[in-house]
């Protein structure tokens, strides 16, 4: 193989020598890639760890590898990033799970807003589109998503975070650069297509979100959540 390339395993640690690729991830390693023995790879355990392997043996059920290094945050930011979003259809929904675990955010927090266009979450499907992007990327962390979750009772938790909340106002300051400081952890509140209800807006600044204008042109949210994830990144 002439690049790298990134594997998932639940069944993986420091303490382990070797490292046993089965199901999906050997088949893609064994059918699709033709691995042989003699190559090299990287298995991450989605728990900030990435370990760099040797192939040993490799057969139609299971690969069999050799754990050589052991690298912590692989590609993380030194910053935990929360997204928080008003649920959008299902098709965009993807898109954007798929580039903000791309840009390295750590939580996804789908929003029942006033305006959400969609009610309806698939869990096996987003983890499954988390996980191809976090092996994409080469990154050690798999993100997680939380359940659907009313924006009322959402936005009284993470109290100790920086949180912002993207408002399509250019009365308010642009949202730039973050500055990292004492800060560890930044919230990114975007809505759906619909944006933000007044009342909502309230209630989030009466919670300490920060509102932060970020262009003059009407976005869609999936783009926001990029652009928003850019220039926080």
């Amino acid at each position: 193989m002439s690049h790298k390339e990134y594997f998932f395993s639940d069944n993986i640690s420091s303490e382990k020598s070797q490292l046993i690729i089965e199901g999906q991830e050997h088949f893609h390693l064994y059918k699709v890639l033709r691995g042989k023995v003699g190559d090299n790879i990287f298995a991450t355990d989605g728990k900030f760890s990435m370990y760099s392997c040797e192939i040993l043996e490799i057969n139609q059920k299971e690969t069999v590898c050799k754990i050589t290094d052991t690298i912590k945050n692989h590609y993380e930011l030194d910053i935990n990033i929360s997204i928080a979003v008003g649920m959008i259809k299902q098709k965009r929904w993807e898109w954007l799970i798929e580039k903000t675990t791309e840009l390295g955010v750590t939580n996804i927090y789908p929003l029942d807003t006033k305006y959400s266009e969609n009610k309806y979450m698939k869990p096996k499907r987003d983890t499954k589109i988390i996980l191809s992007a976090v092996k994409q990327c080469g990154r050690s962390v798999i993100p997680k998503i939380f359940p659907l979750t009313k924006f009322e009772e959402f936005i009284n938790k993470n109290q100790n975070a920086k949180k912002i909340i993207l408002i399509q106002n250019n009365e308010y300051s642009q949202l730039e650069q973050f500055s990292n400081g004492k800060n560890k952890e930044i919230i990114l509140l975007i809505g759906s297509e619909g944006g933000f209800s007044e009342e909502e807006i309230k209630l989030a600044i009466e919670n300490g979100f920060s509102p932060k204008f970020l262009t003059n042109r009407r976005l869609r949210t999936e783009t926001a959540c990029v652009c928003g994830l850019s220039k926080i990144v």
